[in-house]
């Protein structure tokens, strides 16, 4: 999560996963590029009100192997990762039980 005083570029990159932008981000935010395993995109002005010649700008890249990446604006998107597969067979097994 980032906040919302954030003002950048943000890149994220997962190999062998997918790439999520929450919807507040999403809708305050540009993309840039994006793909299935990459999506990189530009939030708030990017630097730009302190005029051209500024350097001062938030980057961040996230980047995985395996796990899925997602990103989205502190306290403000709610995110609830999917249930794993040992979650998933406990709890049947819990409602099987009773």
């Amino acid at each position: 999560m980032i906040p919302r005083s954030y003002s950048g570029i943000v890149d994220l990159r997962s190999r062998h996963g997918n790439t999520n932008v929450l919807p507040i981000l999403s809708a305050a935010a540009r993309i840039v590029k994006a793909s299935h395993h990459q999506i990189t995109i530009l939030v708030g002005d990017g630097g730009q009100a302190a005029g051209p010649s500024s350097q001062f700008a938030d980057h961040v890249r996230l980047y995985s192997r395996h796990a899925n990446v997602t990103v989205g604006f502190s306290g403000e998107d709610l995110y609830t990762p999917p249930e794993g597969k040992f979650a998933m067979v406990k709890r049947m097994v819990s409602q099987k039980s009773k």
